[in-house]
């Protein structure tokens, strides 16, 4: 009897900080760290000329004023982004799940969809 055994693993989600995907929250002074609404999403990246590292701890895009400050979805006041970004993985990951619902054009997935069709047996 043949018998494959996988050892799928927990794979690292460490910040990036020239790259990737927008973290989705704010830092606000009044409520703290806030996730953004969902109808803000998705949070696009600004077009910059130069990615160069800015020799501080955080990353060049902390240096775009326009981008990084905001408002705060929750008091309306005064917020500011997070200046690092999601490793690739993040964009590349999540795509196979609106493959159990590709109609949906009011959710990304529909809660139904998702118990009927998740835990999938093979991720290729």
């Amino acid at each position: 009897m043949i018998k494959n055994n996988y050892k799928i693993q927990d794979w690292v989600f460490s910040r990036q900080r020239y790259w990737g995907e927008p973290f989705p929250i704010v830092y606000c002074e009044k409520c703290g760290i806030v996730p953004l609404k969902e109808s803000d999403l998705p949070v696009l990246l600004p077009d910059v000329d130069n990615y160069e590292p800015t020799g501080r701890e955080e990353g060049p895009l902390a240096d775009i004023d326009e981008w990084m400050n905001t408002t705060c979805p929750i008091c309306g006041g005064k917020a500011r982004r997070e200046s690092n970004t999601m490793p690739g993985r993040a964009g590349s990951s999540w795509y196979w799940l609106r493959f159990m619902d590709p109609r949906n054009d009011h959710e990304f997935l529909s809660p139904e969809k998702e118990r009927y069709w998740k835990n999938v047996d093979v991720y290729v």
